[in-house]
């Protein structure tokens, strides 16, 4: 498939700039496996799992990682978008700037901190736009940098959220299960679920269990072909615990319901790592931290994944181009003409849509007895 068949119009006031309040407030728009579809309350979700269901979350934690400053000494601007940890207050990070940076230049961010640029220009470049930074000053003598972002940084909002942070987004733009830091962005489809709403779901008896993929900067970046089978997704890190690898091997006969794209991308390359390993996804030799470059695409043969509740996503993004595998090219073209012209909100504040049954043959046969 072509990328140009995954674009649509989308008026710039369709995209949530502030989450509504209380989270499963938003709308939810429910697609079945018959074609037909419902709008829906979140809160509503409710009706459409049963006992049969698993949620499987995941619990990415976001870390506040986006720093405001200037050159030391200086007055040009500087934003920095932390990335990887390499070390202790060492990492990399894309940098803008309004002047040419070079190694050992110093930044000077809010609070104390002092970061030197440990990568020179031409370094920079050969690698994406990312340098390496190495922490330092008054702001960090009785805390590591981890510490000092969560009460100094700024949370790193998508860029199609126009506005500046504010102090809310430190909780806003978090799952109320996050518990696991390191993502770079959230996993967004957990975001209708509340603290309530997650007990009403224990009443029911519906099990939940919860992975961790940590959302890199690179979900935001648009495929650039147009021919789909040349694009190379980032690569992100998940982990699989052992709790959750024990846990998982006694879900047979059960309804996989993925609560985001993550969390899809997830299951579906554990599994696929466990059989070119020889070993059976659940058994203790199958926990651990793994990585992925995983791009589902229409085509794609799910073998764990049974429904999904996400968001609505970017034109041309890699996100839709896995909704439509999800549910079918044409259908996924309807769902979002229907979100359109019923004043859905879209992208990462958004709304939800809860997409039933259309994943195939589910994890008992797939999984367990392929």
């Amino acid at each position: 498939m072509q990328l140009s068949d995954f674009d649509f119009v989308l008026p710039p006031e369709k995209i949530a700039q502030f989450p509504i309040e209380p989270r499963d407030a938003s709308k939810l728009l429910v697609c079945h496996s018959s074609g037909s579809f419902e709008h829906r309350q979140f809160s509503e979700i409710t009706e459409y799992l049963d006992q049969d269901s698993v949620l499987i979350f995941n619990n990415a934690k976001v870390l506040p990682t986006r720093l405001l400053g200037k050159r030391k000494g200086g007055e040009g601007k500087v934003e920095a978008l932390l990335c990887h940890r390499k070390g202790l207050n060492h990492w990399t990070a894309i940098l803008k700037m309004s002047a040419k940076c070079y190694k050992g230049l110093q930044l000077e961010f809010e609070n104390g901190l002092i970061a030197e640029i440990q990568t020179s220009h031409e370094e920079r470049f050969q690698r994406e736009g990312e340098v390496d930074l190495f922490f330092s000053g008054s702001g960090l003598e009785k805390k590591d940098l981890e510490q000092w972002l969560f009460e100094f940084g700024h949370v790193p909002l998508p860029p199609y959220v126009t506005r500046q942070d504010d102090h809310k987004d430190k909780t806003t733009y978090q799952t109320v299960y996050a518990e696991k830091v390191g993502s770079a962005a959230a996993p967004t489809a957990g975001f209708h679920f509340t603290a309530p709403l997650l007990e009403r779901l224990k009443k029911n008896q519906i099990e939940m269990g919860f992975v961790t993929l940590h959302v890199g900067i690179g979900t935001f970046r648009p495929i650039k072909v147009e021919n789909l089978d040349e694009h190379i997704m980032h690569e992100e890190s998940f982990e699989i615990t052992p709790e959750f690898a024990s846990w998982f091997l006694g879900l047979k006969k059960k309804k996989i319901v993925a609560v985001g794209t993550t969390v899809v991308r997830t299951l579906e390359s554990w599994v696929r790592l466990c059989e070119e390993k020889g070993i059976l996804p659940g058994s203790p030799e199958s926990a651990g931290i793994f990585k992925t470059r995983i791009f589902i695409k229409p085509g794609f043969r799910f073998k764990v994944v049974s429904d999904l509740i996400t968001n609505f996503h970017l034109p041309k993004s890699s996100l839709l181009v896995l909704v439509a595998a999800a549910m079918g090219h044409e259908k996924s073209k309807e769902a979002y003409r229907l979100a359109l012209e019923n004043d859905y909100r879209f992208f990462s504040y958004g709304d939800a849509m809860f997409i039933r049954c259309l994943f195939g043959e589910g994890i008992e046969k797939n999984v367990f007895n392929s």
